[in-house]
């Protein structure tokens, strides 16, 4: 075995039985959070995305020259690596990405006075690092310098990052100013083969284009809008938003893709889940649903890939003032969420769900809607279970006569439907049972042949018999003979 091969299992035994601190190797997550360029005097904030990791354990070439025998001569030595934490650093816009690595040997400020070493320790320089990069916002007396410098080669303009704290009327340098590289083709280049199989946005921040960073970053946005869409904070929803980085029309799964008033995309598709209002009408959030609406101008109409819109989620929960508010709007009761019928309803959710406040209002015997469907334009609740008109007040037999055969058509054309389905998806079935008529009718008519058949030997039977017990009409009258009387 060689030198270092014996030296990597030895770095590697000592991290197993853990002769390193017990925090370091910690799996920290990614965090989203915005720095603001106090060194801009527009104030620019920039999404950053950071993660504090552990590097692998590794060997690293060393070249540099030394004397042997009074002569200088160059060399080339695998100097090992032990693995160590630092802090890694993506910001960017929809066209740039820079990115970056914080380590403490480099970055750390030396704090040494005269009689006492006030220098941070590695814990602590990394703890402080990690809480302000990812609380920018929340840290109001950190400032955030990023200063543009061209690169060697002078092809484009890097990021001189420097973090500073104002305490009591002075300036706490945290780090020494680390460079920020504008992402390219030579940047990805030098990342080692072990770094580019690390998967991005969960191992490791640097994305492989400015397109997957805006997409994951409007992602994260979306998730945390949609919180608070679900808690009703409308004023913390209007902080986010004054971020960028975010739509708001966009469902579950797609905060990616573009707005509808956007000119130069077409609409997007329904999402794979709800959108904000609908969230907010499940969880009866009337002002995060009045500004929506007013403020943001989210489609009321808006469906999903299940075909509910917010007024089936408001009915579901009988929140009664967003539902009302969604028919005033012009939201319709009877509108299905499966084209072709059998789909809910808002008016069907409702009535399951036996919110008797929004049914009573609706369909009752005093509602104007009831009063207004039933004679104007003919619409009948035909999906009203007969035991929930014990909860209402007396309707017309009538009514419920065209109810219940309104309920059976429906029922019939449903199992039609499905039976069309079941052999659509299995034609052999059909085919079998045509079969078994088939044979059936046959047999049928054999048997109807024969017993008729049958019939007509037992017909010419007794017609046979009947005759030959009969006197002909032609032949001499039967005379009685008295048993007392002889014959002459």
């Amino acid at each position: 075995m060689s030198r270092l091969a014996r030296k990597k299992l030895e770095a590697e035994a000592a991290l197993k039985q853990d002769e390193v601190p017990s925090w370091i190797g910690k799996d920290h997550k990614i965090k989203l959070s915005y720095v603001v360029n106090t060194a801009d005097s527009q104030g620019t904030a920039y999404p950053c995305l950071s993660k504090r990791f552990l590097t692998d354990p590794t060997f690293r070439v060393y070249q540099g020259e030394e004397k042997r025998a009074g002569k200088l001569v160059k060399f080339k030595r695998n100097v090992y690596v032990a693995p160590y934490e630092l802090m890694e650093v993506c910001i960017g816009t929809k066209e740039q990405l820079w990115y970056g690595r914080i380590t403490y040997e480099k970055h750390n400020v030396i704090r040494r006075k005269a009689t006492r070493d006030d220098t941070w320790p590695l814990k602590e320089w990394l703890d402080k690092m990690q809480d302000v990069i990812q609380n920018a916002l929340q840290r109001p007396s950190i400032d955030f310098i990023l200063k543009e410098q061209p690169n060697k080669a002078a092809t484009h303009m890097d990021f001189v990052l420097e973090i500073k704290e104002r305490v009591n009327g002075r300036t706490v340098n945290y780090i020494n100013p680390a460079i920020l590289q504008r992402v390219n083709s030579d940047v990805l280049s030098k990342i080692s083969a072990k770094d580019k199989l690390r998967e991005f946005g969960r191992m490791t921040v640097l994305p492989p284009s400015p397109k997957k960073f805006i997409e994951y970053v409007m992602a994260v946005n979306f998730d945390a809008f949609l919180r608070l869409v679900k808690k009703g904070q409308v004023e913390l929803a209007k902080e986010l938003l004054k971020l960028g980085y975010l739509n708001v029309h966009a469902f579950d799964g797609m905060a990616d893709l573009p707005r509808h008033d956007d000119a130069d995309h077409e609409p997007h598709p329904a999402g794979q889940g709800w959108c904000a209002l609908q969230h907010a009408a499940y969880n009866g959030r009337r002002p995060m649903v009045l500004w929506l609406l007013d403020e943001l101008y989210v489609d009321l109409r808006q469906r999903s890939a299940d075909g509910w819109t917010a007024m089936h989620c408001a009915c579901k929960m009988g929140h009664f003032e967003i539902v009302k508010l969604f028919y005033e709007r012009g939201m319709d009761l009877f509108d299905e969420t499966q084209e072709g019928g059998g789909g809910h309803t808002p008016l069907s959710l409702m009535l399951e769900n036996k919110h008797m406040g929004l049914v009573r209002f609706f369909i009752g015997e005093d509602s104007k809607f009831a009063q207004d469907n039933y004679k104007k334009h003919g619409k009948r609740p035909t999906h009203i279970p007969e035991d929930m008109y014990w909860y209402l007040k007396p309707l017309p037999e009538s009514v419920m006569a065209e109810i219940r055969a309104a309920q059976k058509v429906k029922a019939n054309k449903l199992k039609a439907q499905k039976r069309a389905e079941y052999l659509a998806a299995n034609p052999d079935a059909g085919k079998e049972k045509g079969d078994k008529s088939d044979r059936k009718s046959a047999k049928g008519s054999k048997r109807g042949q024969s017993s008729g058949a049958s019939r007509d030997s037992k017909d010419s039977e007794t017609t046979k018999t009947s005759a030959s017990k009969s006197p002909s009409k032609s032949g001499p009258a039967n005379k009685s003979v008295s048993p007392g009387k002889k014959k002459k």
